[in-house]
């Protein structure tokens, strides 16, 4: 295979003596989706067509996809494909300069190949390539332990949670029925915590979300997030560089990764109809929300988050969370949400500035910029 991009790539058959690193092609995503329900086989429960389906637009339908930004698998000795690491590209931009940037994700080596060995080796083949930033945002604790033996850094800011309970009394039961012994006392339970929340909700008006005087809300399309980011989001040094094309893409894979039923996607509008941000958030039939992405300008952040808030109680929220933006601190502080740790957010960058901007929180990286 001609790589023509002075990646460090070792090339490898199907059939060989010895492991060895080779770039994904098409034809290996049966055995990868193979590979990730023998690594996965509690948590994945999607079909192999619709598995193969996403491996397939999220690792080759970027239009910002070129060998430098390519996956890799991790060959054994017999040929078989016993790792993978998935890369997504990503374009960033940083007081007006263009970043080239990759996102790690699907990260898996079966047991029987030595899971140290490759996993390194996988790796430390991204970190040398040609790219301004490489970010992973749901890593674990062994992937951080690696991830800063090869020179990265975890961005203590960007693994910090927060959450807000919208209907106290469901949430309290959903969090009782994850305990297999109490499901059927949860189950008899809510209907009782709905009561429950509709005499606090009648009581506790102020309690209650509302949207932030002289603000609109609306439903947010593509155009508007690539036109507006750059005005709402100014004050930001780094930030993503959308255009439609890519932005759809990242929205498909998001779709297809199968983690959301659906997405709500919003702009906030002022009195004067300007945009002054937007926020887009999973809902699911459990009632627990995501944000995927909230963007506001530090005048208009406490605006955004309350019509974010008052949005999620209209369409029957139970609670929402997200990840901790340090843009947001003080409207997070003022509507009582509580923070945790979250998964390692971690990065890999050469660039004094790249780093300084995102482990100082200045940067705008939200959960959409993450692994999918």
């Amino acid at each position: 295979m001609n790589n023509g991009t002075g990646v460090p790539v070792t090339a490898a058959p199907r059939s060989g003596a010895s492991n060895a690193i080779r770039p994904l092609r098409r034809d290996d995503i049966p055995d990868v989706v193979a590979l990730y329900k023998e690594v996965f086989p509690d948590t994945e429960r999607s079909g192999t067509s619709d598995l193969e389906s996403y491996f397939d637009v999220a690792f080759f339908g970027s239009p910002l996809h070129d060998e430098e930004t390519g996956s890799l698998v991790y060959v054994g000795s017999g040929g078989d494909i016993v790792g993978f690491l998935g890369v997504q590209p990503r374009r960033l931009s940083i007081r007006g300069r263009t970043l080239r940037a990759a996102v790690c994700t699907k990260f898996m080596v079966a047991r029987r190949a030595g899971i140290n060995s490759a996993a390194m080796s996988m790796l430390r083949n991204v970190f040398a390539r040609p790219l301004d930033l490489v970010l992973a945002d749901l890593a674990n604790d062994p992937a951080r332990r690696l991830w800063e033996g090869l020179g990265g850094r975890t961005v203590l800011l960007g693994s910090l949670s927060w959450k807000r309970a919208l209907r106290p009394a469901r949430h309290l039961v959903s969090r009782i029925s994850k305990r297999r012994l109490l499901k059927p006392l949860a189950f008899a339970a809510t209907p009782l915590a709905d009561i429950a929340d509709s005499i606090g909700a009648r009581y506790a008006r102020r309690r209650i979300p509302h949207s932030a005087a002289g603000h609109t809300s609306e439903d947010l399309d593509p155009e508007t997030v690539v036109t507006s980011l750059p005005t709402v989001c100014r004050e930001r040094p780094l930030r993503p560089d959308y255009d439609v094309t890519s932005l759809q893409w990242l929205l498909e894979v998001m779709s297809r990764a199968g983690h959301t039923t659906r997405v709500r996607k919003q702009v906030v509008r002022n009195a004067q109809h300007e945009v002054v941000g937007w926020f887009l958030y999973s809902l699911e039939e459990s009632g627990e929300s995501t944000v995927l992405q909230m963007a506001a300008s530090k005048r208009s952040a406490e605006a955004v988050l309350e019509s974010l808030l008052a949005d999620a109680w209209s369409q029957g929220a139970v609670v929402l969370s997200g990840r901790f933006d340090a843009g947001f601190v003080g409207p997070l502080s003022s509507q009582g949400c509580a923070l945790s740790q979250g998964p390692w957010m971690l990065v890999h960058s050469k660039q004094p500035d790249v780093l300084d901007a995102i482990l100082s929180g200045e940067a705008f990286l939200s959960r959409l910029e993450g692994e999918w």
